[in-house]
């Protein structure tokens, strides 16, 4: 991820198209590039960082943040019996008819059959749409009247899984019949920027689109604060359901969500698998009656050769380590190889039997999950399959190493998913940097089949959140059919507490006796059916109980009765599994994360109501975290609280022993028969599909991939202490101040300075558009609508009372069908459940910034030899000519509010000035090593200048502070704080500084925030595909 240089989103009180005024004013030589009223800016890109201080000094100006880059990936049917979509099509007859969904994505091939072949044109599915970027750049788009994109495949995938609607292979989306929008914000090399997503998102809103589709993202950015997660929220509040796809870095362990999934008042989606997937298979001569199936970069795509062909293993031992991972012995010309997963790169692996003569490779997994889509770079073919299978075909080559052949039909047959319907490993895992419950819930997004780019093969098989954020904007669409157009809020709030929570289980799909942490599945799987016909409205649908000092032991929630009759519950805890991720002074990946049965208890008056018709009950509790769980770990603890229906012609319902973890079908959500999902036949290709109706989609496992344990030192190519020589990664541009691209900076109280990296500082004032503030009563929602929605009575300091908050919530059209039926009747079976998610800790004492020696330290690089600098006593030399300047280079554990760096006289400590300064700035993900950085040019921003000021030749000290969460920026203990090794100046300044401003250990930074970010490393904006890569 990058941001384009000297272009931002500028925050300002001049009105649409007034932004020119200040630059007037101010002499600067900047031009407007995009209005975004949406959320009160304009993006301007200047001549140079001084242009853009300068326009920062003006009195009207409030904030400015990066304009970054954002390389879209993807965040990506069967599934349609487990999640209720089956029953609201068929039972209700419900199509999506009328409900108009914006996409926002890389564009659609509306040429498809799936999407009418039209445009624009009367009667078409596509009435909606505009291209942003065309065949232009994030730093220059040249937008376009038609959204057509032939390269990618992505928004058609996404879209085919929305309202595809194909009258030839009869494929449908899950609102075959909703009105679509389609804007193109992302070019054939996947890139975008963030000025141009807001952008379209103003253009859907004008449009009168009902639900917004966003399957993009910013990944580590969890702060509702970040300029997309405030337009998402905006565009809630203004009435549309606002869709996002989670992150796809669930695989790194907690707090791995980013923007603008961690929007306060979107729906965030994570991902579980299908039930069943299209594989294309291959067949052995030595057992031709096996077909054995195999996955390539997609799922479901054809192999590229035939045969028949012989092969050979490089290795006639079972699973080898580093199989392959140097050069192969023997010739494998004309020949296939059959490879081991592990110790390397699978590109690496093909590369070393492309070297040997072979036309292709086969690898075999190390573990015993099913074969999934790989990311490998070659030009031969490459396969992967089952480590059962591998072996297999190693055994009888070793029988009769001349005579086995494989051949490669070009047809495709349905393959039960191992773990259908569990939550993939990669889909990303709350909870937010300020304690909210992410994700709120999640749909279907392993191996989705659905529409593709005609050129491409018309329909594919992909997976990530992309595809769930997708699937749960056509379950809205039915939702919307049925009862109207309602608050986005209360939608969320009906899905979240009518989904099914989910078990742990294992790759056998046994059950680990514990149910998956809220903080991985939110409210669990959605179950649509039980959402359109709900009759109970329960506010707010989850409750984010902060961290122990935040929280003082009470939750409540509202429970509405909108039935014709009188309902009877019963209410109980059902306690999820603790989740622990915090060791050693750092964040764990998710391989490395303790989940155990460490239940909070839980007190819940009432707990059995009896409600008429159109009244309402307020359920108070008293919640005590577990005992178990160290508070210098920082645990995750999480839970339900269940409502059930207790009239007496309930049916079957059983009391359920919270302690028994095995026995969970009387709930109906927890063990899900994939026999009671839809049989398909073979296909013929992908080009057969003759009558595949809803949805072919399938899930992939990709989730549980044979985590490995990562040392804490594994991580590191770019922290050892041992190395002489520092490596940046690939993309890095010394040229670029500065990296963690998403600084954020909104207060006028900043060091305009910044010119740095942290990209992912995010910048808003908590409090704005009431998005973060938690006393914040707003939106006419009735509801605190602070980032935990609600009402957690006292969790934070200026919560209001329960009955203030609810005075307002009397939602009774929500439960009336659009034209005029209503849908209520009185299911006896009902059953409702409240996530809930807390942690045990103060995180005001939670490491932010990598101290460790070892692993984590911050250093400074000398560009001119590229030699990494740890001990403060050390010392370098600059004279800021050419590369002979230095790079502070730092991992964030976790985000930040408040990132800054001061330079100071060594020595003396007499302060200088600021060097940089971010707001709400993002994690890295240090186990890719993704770390922030910031070129220093030398300069410095005074007392309350916003211009750039040269520091005299000398000797000096960064001091690099980070605030811990919930810290105070007033108290100095609350920041972690990191002093550099002596940096000695020569650059031939003398007084010049001195003549600005003397050194003066009081003086003040300048205070208006403005850093000026350039590169950020290894982040991506986007939602990354999970792919096994080694």
């Amino acid at each position: 991820m990058q941001v384009i240089p000297n272009t931002y989103i500028i925050g300002h009180n001049y009105g649409e198209g007034g932004l020119s005024t200040a630059i007037n004013k101010q002499n600067a030589k900047c031009t407007p590039r995009i209005e975004l009223s949406l959320i009160g800016s304009t993006s301007v890109t200047c001549d140079d960082e001084d242009n853009v201080h300068k326009l920062c000094k003006d009195g009207g100006i409030r904030s400015a943040y990066p304009v970054i880059k954002v390389e879209q990936t993807l965040r990506v049917f069967f599934a349609d019996n487990f999640t209720g979509v089956a029953a609201d099509q068929q039972k209700l007859g419900l199509t999506g008819k009328g409900i108009k969904v914006g996409v926002l994505d890389n564009g659609i091939d509306f040429h498809h059959p799936a999407f009418g072949n039209c445009f624009k044109t009367p009667g078409c599915k596509i009435q909606f749409g505009f291209d942003f970027i065309g065949n232009g750049t994030p730093e220059n788009p040249q937008p376009n009247p038609v959204p057509f994109e032939p390269c990618n495949g992505h928004g058609t995938h996404v879209a085919g899984i929305i309202a595809a609607d194909d009258p030839i292979k009869h494929f449908t989306g899950v609102a075959p019949k909703a009105t679509l929008g389609i804007y193109r914000v992302s070019n054939c090399d996947a890139g975008t920027s963030n000025d141009i997503i807001i952008q379209a998102m103003q253009r859907a809103k004008d449009d009168g689109m009902d639900i917004i589709n966003l399957s993009i993202g910013h990944d580590f950015a969890s702060w509702p604060e970040d300029p997309l997660a405030v337009a998402a929220s905006k565009l809630s509040d203004s009435g549309i359901a606002v869709c996002v796809a989670a992150s796809n870095q669930g695989n790194v362990g907690l707090f791995s969500l980013g923007s603008p999934d961690s929007g306060a008042n979107v729906i965030t989606v994570g991902s579980v698998e299908n039930s069943k997937s299209f594989f294309f298979f291959m067949i052995s001569s030595a057992n031709p009656s096996i077909k054995i199936i195999y996955a390539t970069t997609r799922v479901t795509l054809f192999f590229g050769l035939s045969g028949p062909l012989p092969f050979k293993p490089t290795s006639d031992q079972p699973l080898t380590p580093n199989d392959a991972c140097g050069p192969v012995n023997g010739s494998f010309e004309g020949k296939l190889a059959l490879i081991a997963r592990g110790g390397c790169s699978f590109t690496q692996k093909l590369q070393s039997a492309e070297n040997a003569g072979a036309v292709g490779v086969i690898f075999y997994n190390n573990n015993p999950v099913q074969p999934d889509e790989i990311s490998v770079a070659t030009d031969i073919p490459s396969a992967f399959i089952s480590e059962a299978d591998g072996l297999s075909l190693l055994k009888q080559y070793n029988q009769n190493p001349d005579n086995v052949n494989l051949t490669f039909p070009n047809h495709t047959i349905t393959v039960e998913v191992q773990t259908a319907a569990q939550p993939l490993n990669n889909s990303g895992f709350g909870p937010t940097f300020t304690l909210d419950l992410k994700p709120d819930f999640l749909a279907p997004g392993g191996q989705i089949f659905s529409t593709f780019p005609i050129a491409l093969g018309s329909y594919a098989t992909l997976s990530g959140t992309s595809m769930a954020a997708a699937y749960m904007s056509g379950s809205v669409a039915l939702f919307l059919q049925a009862r109207g157009k309602t608050d986005p809020k209360r939608i969320r709030d009906i899905f979240q507490t009518t989904s099914r929570p989910l078990l742990m289980k294992d790759l056998q799909q046994q059950s680990l006796g514990m149910i998956h942490t809220t903080a991985k599945q939110g409210g669990g799987l959605i179950n649509a059916f039980d959402a359109v016909k709900s009759e109970l409205l329960i506010t707010p649908g989850k409750l984010a109980l902060n961290d122990t000092p935040h929280f003082n032991g009470t939750a409540s929630f509202k429970i509405e009765n909108h039935s014709k009759n009188t309902k009877n519950y019963v209410l109980f805890h059902e306690p999820a599994a603790s989740a622990r991720g915090f060791f050693g002074g750092e964040l764990v990946p998710l391989a490395n994360t303790l989940f155990d049965p460490f239940y909070a208890k839980v007190q819940i008056n009432p707990s059995s109501i009896s409600l008429a018709p159109g009244k309402s009950i307020i359920i108070k509790l008293k919640i005590t975290p577990p005992s178990q769980l160290n508070p210098e770990e920082f645990g995750i603890y999480s839970g339900f609280i269940v409502i059930k229906n207790a009239d007496k012609n309930s049916k079957g319902h059983k009391n359920i022993d919270r302690n028994d973890r095995n026995n969970r079908g009387n709930r109906g959500y927890k063990n899900i028969n994939k026999d009671d999902m839809d049989d398909m036949d073979d296909m013929d290709g992908i080009d057969g599909i003759n009558d595949i109706d809803s949805r072919g989609h399938k899930n992939t496992n990709r989730n549980n991939r044979g985590h490995k344990r990562i040392s804490k030192y594994h991580k590191r190519n770019l922290f050892n202490s041992n190395k002489k020589f520092f490596e940046f990664p690939a993309h890095f541009d010394k040229n670029q101040k500065h990296t963690n691209g998403n600084q954020k900076h909104t207060n006028k109280h900043t060091n305009g300075n910044h010119k740095h990296t942290n990209g992912n500082h995010k910048h808003n004032n908590r409090s704005n558009g009431g998005n973060n503030d938690k006393s914040n009563g707003g939106n006419n929602d009735g509801i605190n609508d602070g980032i935990n929605d609600g009402i957690n009575d006292g969790n934070h300091k200026h919560n209001k009372s329960a009955n203030e908050n609810y005075k307002n919530n009397n939602d009774t059209k929500a439960f009336l069908a659009a034209d005029g039926i209503d849908l209520r009747d009185n299911d006896p079976n009902e059953e409702f459940s409240v996530p809930y998610l807390g942690l045990k800790g103060d995180l005001s004492t939670f490491p932010v910034l990598g101290l460790d020696p070892a692993t984590n330290s911050p250093f400074i690089v000398d560009n001119s030899n590229g030699n990494q600098i740890f001990d403060e006593n050390e010392t370098v030399t600059f004279d800021f000519v050419g590369d002979d300047f230095p790079t502070l280079v730092y991992v964030m554990i976790l985000g930040s509010p408040l990132v800054k760096a001061d330079l100071v006289v060594a020595h003396t400590n007499d302060f200088v000035g600021t060097i940089f300064k971010m707001d709400f700035v993002r994690r890295n993900d240090f186990f890719d090593g993704d770390v922030s950085f910031f070129n220093w040019d030398g300069t410095v921003l005074m007392d309350n200048s916003t211009i750039p000021t040269k520091v005299a030749d000398g000797s000096y000290q960064i001091i690099l502070k980070a605030l811990r969460i919930n810290g105070n920026p007033n108290n100095q203990n609350d920041f972690m704080t990191w002093r550099s090794p002596i940096i000695v100046v020569k650059s031939g300044t003398d007084a010049t500084l001195a003549k600005n401003a003397p050194l003066n250990k009081n003086a003040t930074s300048a205070t208006k925030n403005v850093p000026l970010a350039n590169n950020v490393t290894n982040a991506s904006m986007g939602r990354k595909e999970a792919v096994a890569i080694d």
